[in-house]
């Protein structure tokens, strides 16, 4: 028993002293182990590790204490911390601290330190930390502050776009690392030290197993003039303390904690975890038995963790105003119209630089766009980019998608410069009607710029789903649909350059698909799926320099892909990955004008089952041609030989 081991001892020690007293000889100890020498380090190293299950982010964490120089009295140390969250989220905490014990029973102590992170969203951050703390047996006192150094970072996936009133904002277009402050006040509710009988061969006895239930409260404050709202509340842990868990590992413990807290911004959190800590150093595990056996309560606790916040706290950036990203349009107006009314009135009333958006229902043309303006339907997403941050994020329109009627012989939709249609459902009169001019959207006169047409439906049509005459720069149709057309799908005359026409969808057409006639420039036809056209699929006449890649035509009623003209001269062409499928009239591709330069025709394939009623590729005049190698499901064609 613990009683009759010190017992025995000091009965011991009493007779050592009484043989010095009454004089013994030294030869008489001869036998006797020399006293051990007083440890030149009380405080010693320790790592810890650990695991926690939260409401917010699971994490694991790994720590390493260790004292740099030390007196009776006082100590500096270093502690680096290494988190890894989930989601990939790491971050790395280093500080330099220095504590000094008093007679009152207190230790007082300061830190500092940098801290930096990896976020979800794959920003890096960093920051300075500080800290006072007061500790003694029985109480905590903590208060430490962070100060970001790091701007705020661009971050797509945090951003969230919405129409409040008649404006559209952008919030968390970056994400921000914020400042502040935290603190705690902790007591001891219940401590208990124990021993164990016996003791380590040939060395002192164990300290004993000890446990500790200790409580804290406190709070936080985190902010930024850019971030959207601060991040503010209360925070309560728990711990329950297990020293030298493991009784042949002297200065083991275990850590069982638990931790509450709350703000406005990510609302109820809760973590629970445990740590596990093992020291070492000292000369081994005989004389670091010795040396924790020999600190007092004051003295353990000048090896406490820091104690901070667990992360740098970032929040999303504060709203701002948006622009539409294909158009550079800025959105300083918005009008949402969600009845059959005066669209046309809308549209004029809410004036340039605005948004339009349509919530459902038929409305009847014609509608005329202004310059500068956007006109979304419901349920359609536009890209938007953020006035600050530049971030590009989606906005999908309440509703559903409208329609706008007419069954007269004119434009059905007419846009001008800067003008993006998303989303909006145009019918005309019928594709049979005999009304030529019943177009489904042009521009307003000739040369007009900046006009982009997606996710929109041009069904009905008495003449083309879309024209454009001439001279108009940077047009992009996108992700839309065009069926039922009298004439042509799509169609261009003159000098057009920066045409783009992708992932577009053209059916039952009595004329050409895609009809582009001289000197247009800068053309991408990519993606597009035609079918059932009554003439050619694509067709270019000359001077023109385009790329036709990645498209799909199917039923063709003469020549799927057919470029040249003898008088506006040659084209330069990259015809690509392209698939002919069901009937093809005449020729997949022909070339009819003067030689064209062939950049690229390589992986052009015939679908299985496709019926090709004249060639796959054929010069239709003398001195018809090209330079270069077209190939069509493994038939190579080079410098125009072999084409019929």
């Amino acid at each position: 028993m613990a009683w009759i081991s010190q017992l025995t001892g000091g009965a011991a020690a009493l007779a050592l002293s009484v043989l010095v007293v009454t004089g013994a000889q030294a030869g008489d100890l001869k036998d006797a182990p020399p006293a051990p020498p007083p440890p030149a380090k009380k405080w010693l190293p320790w790592y810890e590790s650990g695991g926690f299950l939260s409401t917010e982010q699971h994490r694991g964490e790994s720590s390493l204490f260790a004292p740099l120089w030390q007196s009776s009295v006082t100590l500096l140390f270093f502690q680096g911390t290494g988190r890894f969250f989930e989601d990939n989220i790491q971050e790395g905490n280093f500080a330099l601290g220095f504590r000094k014990m008093h007679r009152s029973g207190w230790n007082v102590g300061l830190w500092g330190g940098y801290d930096v992170r990896d976020t979800e969203v794959e920003n890096i951050f960093g920051q300075f930390a500080f800290g006072f703390e007061a500790l003694s047996d029985r109480w905590d006192i903590r208060a430490n502050g962070y100060v970001a150094i790091s701007d705020p970072e661009s971050s797509p996936e945090l951003a969230r776009v919405f129409v409040t009133g008649n404006t559209i904002l952008m919030t968390g277009g970056e994400e921000v690392p914020l400042s502040g402050f935290d603190g705690e006040v902790g007591y001891k509710v219940f401590g208990h030290r124990g021993g164990h009988g016996g003791g380590l061969k040939d060395g002192p006895a164990p300290h004993g197993r000890s446990h500790e239930l200790r409580v804290y409260a406190g709070g936080f404050y985190f902010d930024d003039d850019d971030a959207l709202e601060e991040i503010a509340g209360p925070r309560a842990r728990i711990e329950w303390r297990i020293d030298d868990v493991v009784r042949w590992l002297p200065g083991s413990r275990l850590t069982l904690e638990g931790e509450f807290q709350y703000d406005d911004v990510r609302e109820e959190q809760w973590e629970g975890g445990v740590r596990f800590r093992v020291p070492f150093g000292g000369g081994g595990q005989d004389a670091r038995a010795t040396v924790l056996a020999s600190l007092t309560p004051q003295e353990r606790r000048m090896t406490e963790s820091i104690v901070r916040d667990t992360d740098i706290v970032t929040a999303e950036s504060d709203a701002e105003a948006v622009s539409d990203y294909l158009t550079g349009t800025a959105f300083e107006n918005v009008t949402v119209v969600d009845n059959a009314g005066d669209l046309q009135q809308r549209i004029d009333d809410v004036g340039g630089d605005s948004l339009i958006v349509v919530k459902g229902d038929t409305h009847q043309g014609p509608i005329v766009l202004g310059p500068d303006q956007t006109l979304q339907g419901g349920g359609s997403t536009i890209r938007v980019k953020g006035a600050e941050s530049g971030v590009v994020a989606d906005f999908t329109a309440p509703g559903s998608r409208p329609f706008i009627e007419l069954a007269q012989n004119q434009a059905i939709l007419t846009v001008d410069r800067n003008t993006h249609v998303a989303g909006i459902g145009i019918r005309g009169a019928g594709q049979n009607s005999g009304l030529a001019g019943n177009f489904g959207i042009v521009p307003l006169v000739d040369g007009i710029s900046n006009i982009a047409i997606t996710q929109t439906m041009v069904e009905d049509v008495g003449g083309d789903g879309i024209q454009f005459g001439n001279t108009h720069n940077k047009v992009l149709v996108y992700d839309t649909t065009i069926r039922n057309a009298g004439n042509h799908g799509i169609s261009f005359n003159f000098d057009n350059a920066n045409v783009t026409i992708s992932n577009t969808s053209l059916a039952d057409v009595a004329n050409t698909g895609i009809f582009f006639i001289d000197n247009n420039s800068n053309v991408t036809l990519s993606d597009n799926t035609l079918s059932n056209v009554a003439r050619d699929g694509i067709f270019l006449g000359g001077g023109n320099s385009a790329t036709i890649t990645g498209n799909t035509l199917t039923d063709i009623d003469e020549n799927a892909i057919d470029v040249g003209s003898a008088i506006a001269g040659s084209n330069t062409l990259t015809i690509t990955n392209n698939t002919f499928a069901g009937i093809i009239g005449s020729d997949t591709v022909e070339f009819d004008g003067a030689v064209d330069t062939l950049l690229d025709g390589s992986d052009n394939q015939l679908a299985p089952g496709a019926d090709i009623r004249a060639s796959l590729c054929e010069l239709i005049f003398i001195g018809s041609g090209f330079v270069g190698t077209l190939e069509i499901d493994g038939v190579t064609f080079v410098d125009g030989a072999g084409c019929t």
